[in-house]
């Protein structure tokens, strides 16, 4: 896997890119389904159902043992992706920073330190801490800050995203991003909220990568 994804990563910079957040929609996906089959094991079992409940488990497995190969292959990725971050990744990275190819392992901010996994669940940690401080100036960066044709990453009701992440009911951020479109989201975001960007740090997955949140 690691040969396979050394190669990705030389041939085809851009889609060895966009691995991690194709990795992270599927992820999602299974855990819809094990939502939907847990709620029919639900069912079936009040209703003393036994031959669903023995079918549905089964797809609970097949589905927990899909997501387990997703897990498998998202820490290879990792791995390939991390590299020669040591020293300065033990202070943080600022926004400013070119996180291509890279995925985070936290990030800290107005204080606290926070452990994430990869860039879009940077992006809900921080959406929720923002929207906790002020859910109507959130909801502003529907309309802030776009320039032209560019997307909109905020919404109130999830429409008009791609793949629509919800924060709280009526809160909604782009979920189809990469590390270089989140990072600018989360700019853009601290700006709205008049805070420093520089004032947030990233901490980047290594052997050793210097965060103990």
């Amino acid at each position: 896997m690691r040969e396979l994804l050394s190669f990705l990563k030389h041939e085809s910079p851009l889609i060895f890119d966009d691995l991690g957040v194709c990795l992270d929609q599927c992820r999602q996906v299974a855990d819809k389904l094990l939502a939907i089959i847990k709620d029919r094991l639900d069912d079936a079992f009040v209703n003393r159902d036994f031959t669903s409940w023995e079918k549905y488990s089964r797809l609970a497995r097949k589905v927990g043992e899909f997501d387990t190969r997703l897990g498998e292959f998202a820490r290879s990725l990792a791995q390939e992706k991390a590299g020669g971050v040591r020293g300065e990744n033990e202070d943080g990275f600022t926004l400013d920073r070119d996180f291509t190819h890279t995925i985070p392992s936290g990030f800290r901010f107005l204080g606290d330190s926070f452990k994430v996994g990869t860039w879009r669940e940077m992006l809900v940690k921080t959406s929720k801490i923002l929207v906790d401080l002020d859910e109507t100036r959130f909801l502003n960066l529907q309309y802030s800050g776009r320039r032209g044709r560019e997307r909109q990453y905020v919404s109130a009701d999830g429409r008009n995203l791609h793949s629509p992440l919800k924060i709280k009911q009526g809160v909604y951020v782009e979920g189809k991003a990469s590390a270089k479109q989140v990072v600018r989201m989360i700019k853009r975001m601290l700006v709205e909220y008049d805070l420093d960007p520089n004032d947030y740090r990233v901490y980047l997955a290594d052997r050793g990568d210097g965060f103990h949140g």
